[in-house]
């Protein structure tokens, strides 16, 4: 052998040992991905088979029945067992009698006393009288007039309350009076006039707020005997007294009105609860200071009426 053939076939041997090798890891590959395709084959036949049997199990199991149902399909097949024979020798002409179930009164829009529902009335049946709704009499003096206590007085704190309670009670519910009449007003409402050529709204509440003042600065006098100086006016005196007093409080706007009025008729109530109530004399009608006090709740329930009359008449 030469020396070229020896050089030739030695750098041969190294590639088909190459060769060789790669043939091997392909072989191995494959088997590899054979397996995987076994594996994944087995895994889809097995979810098959159970697909299989869920749907046979769900075929051939029962569906379950309440205890409710179960009685109510029990009661039906006992009613039907029963009616079956009899309609099937009815039809043979046998004579046995035909089971005919009840129909329920049918209601009707006819509406009875009241606007209720009534039952129109059906022909071949009696129909039964309704109760009355009256009470059985009551024996001689029970639950009469002669057996039942006297009324008592719509305000019992005021039965043995003093001349100041009595004063007080009268103011307080002059002034409630008044404040339901103007309850709900807006701004735009208070400044119409109840009536042509009279006062707004606001100008009713200042004008109880004036006076409140009024009486306050005259307290002191009035309980040493000395009436106000107004108790002389005549109707145009007084209407010049009011108009002055208002025009120092017109320029209050609706929601300062309101606050002038309670703040000025708190003042007053903390100085007359203040005074004490041993002499009922001064808190009469016949003293100048109770008869300031009496004017001055009259005063508020003249203005509320007026109030509510104009707003009856608007529907405000």
């Amino acid at each position: 052998m030469t020396p070229a053939r020896s050089r030739r076939r030695s750098a041969r041997a190294p590639a088909g040992r190459r060769t060789g090798t790669t043939s091997a890891k392909i072989e191995t590959k494959v088997k590899a991905k054979a397996k995987v395709k076994a594996k994944a084959k087995a895994k889809a036949k097995a979810k098959a088979k159970a697909k299989a049997k869920d749907k046979a199990k769900a075929k051939t199991a029962r569906p379950k029945v309440k205890p409710a149902a179960q009685a109510r399909s029990a009661a039906k097949r006992r009613v039907t067992a029963k009616v079956k024979p009899a309609a099937r020798s009815s039809r043979a002409g046998s004579g046995a009698p035909k089971l005919i179930t009840p129909k329920r009164p049918r209601r009707h829009a006819t509406a009875g006393v009241g606007g209720t529902p009534r039952l129109r009335a059906i022909p071949g049946r009696t129909r039964v009288p309704a109760r009355s709704a009256e009470k059985p009499a009551s024996p001689r003096g029970v639950g009469s007039r002669a057996g039942k206590p006297p009324a008592a007085s719509p305000f019992p704190p005021a039965a043995g309350a003093s001349e100041k309670q009595k004063r007080i009670f009268e103011m307080v519910r002059a002034r409630v009076a008044f404040h339901s009449a103007i309850q709900g007003l807006e701004a735009s409402a208070s400044e119409q006039a109840t009536g042509p050529g009279e006062w707004t709204l606001r100008e009713h509440a200042l004008h109880l707020a004036h006076w409140d003042e009024e009486v306050g600065r005259v307290l002191e006098s009035a309980l040493h005997g000395i009436p106000p100086s107004w108790a002389d006016f005549d109707a145009e005196e007084t209407h010049r007294f009011n108009a002055a007093g208002l025009d120092g409080l017109r320029h209050l706007g609706w929601d300062d009105a309101r606050r002038r009025l309670l703040s000025a008729r708190m003042e007053l109530m903390e100085a007359l609860e203040s005074i004490p109530d041993e002499s009922d004399q001064v808190w009469g009608a016949s003293h100048p200071f109770g008869a300031m006090l009496k004017d001055l709740a009259w005063n508020d329930r003249h203005h509320a009426e007026i109030i509510k009359r104009w707003r009856v008449a608007r529907a405000v």
